[in-house]
């Protein structure tokens, strides 16, 4: 494996040619990009450049391998690439070049800041921005990506509003949420492990199957989990609300650092695994059979 960022080039006639994967392998971009060879044979030569964007630009004996025997026009088109990544990361300039998030999605994951003026597709499979710390006001996701990752955020903005059709959005860095704030209705996974606290009359997905919710230590009055969440990670919890309900069909319940039962509490009928501290499921269990 390479290191962040790779490419391979060759010069096809008079035109130069480049390819990437998000793999970052050499190797890997080679075999994928199954270039044939320019005229009967001749075997193709193939040059292999890295750089991760950061610092000063480098000299083409860095930048490129046998740089020396590399063609200059191939030369250009790689400086090109790279000016165009450093741009990027840096928050200068962003274009249509790394428009392509799948293909591009090392880079895209590597960002800290979006750069102002920065457009998404409409619809994309996968939106990795794994290493952003904030989200500028008003930044518009594209209106359906069923992977959403922000791993990194701990904070978000006023208003903001995450794509109307996503199944999984990574949120697992984030210590409070905004008033207010709206999730996408159809997500399946819901990752909130780092919340603290929960802000009253949150609506969480009605479609949610998997809630991760790991660092809380209360809940709310009130609080209302989605009616057909199947995993639900409660596992700092020490005490629950009274009136608490869980969802019906949940299998898996994670409350492994309970230390007292509500009266009149009840879990899910049909859960597989209820993690629960071993005198606390003994006490349920009688409480459930009649005996004290």
């Amino acid at each position: 494996m390479c290191t962040f960022h790779s490419i391979i080039g060759r010069m096809l006639g008079e035109t130069a040619e480049l390819y990437h994967n998000s793999t970052n392998s050499h190797s890997g971009m080679i075999k994928a990009a199954n270039w044939r060879d320019n005229k009967p044979n001749e075997i193709i030569r193939v040059f292999e450049a890295e750089w991760n964007g950061e610092g000063a630009f480098p000299s083409d004996s860095k930048l490129i391998r046998n740089h020396d025997e590399c063609p200059e026009k191939l030369k250009d088109k790689i400086r090109n690439h790279y000016e165009k990544l450093q741009a990027l990361l840096t928050g200068k300039k962003v274009d249509s070049y790394f428009a392509d998030h799948e293909k591009y999605s090392d880079v895209w994951r590597s960002l800290t800041t979006l750069p102002e003026g920065v457009t998404f597709p409409a619809k994309c499979e996968y939106l990795y921005l794994s290493s952003l710390t904030t989200l500028p006001e008003g930044v518009t996701f594209p209106a359906k990506c069923e992977h959403l990752y922000l791993n990194s955020l701990t904070t978000l903005p006023e208003g903001v509003t995450f794509p109307a059709k996503c199944e999984y959005l990574y949120l697992n860095s984030l210590t409070t949420l905004p008033e207010g704030v709206t999730f996408p209705a159809d997500c399946k996974t819901l990752d909130l492990n780092s919340l603290t606290t929960l802000p009253e009359g949150v609506t969480f997905p009605a479609d949610c199957k998997t809630l991760y919710l790991r660092s809380l230590t209360t809940l709310p009055e009130g609080v209302t989990f989605p009616a057909d969440c199947k995993t639900l990670y409660l596992n700092s919890l020490t005490t629950l609300p009274e009136g608490v309900t869980f969802p019906a069909n949940c299998k898996t319940l994670d409350l492994s650092s309970l230390t007292t039962l509500p009266e009149g509490v009840t879990f899910p009928a049909d859960c597989k695994t209820l993690d629960l501290r071993r005198d606390l499921k003994i006490k349920y269990s009688n409480l459930q059979s009649g005996k004290k």
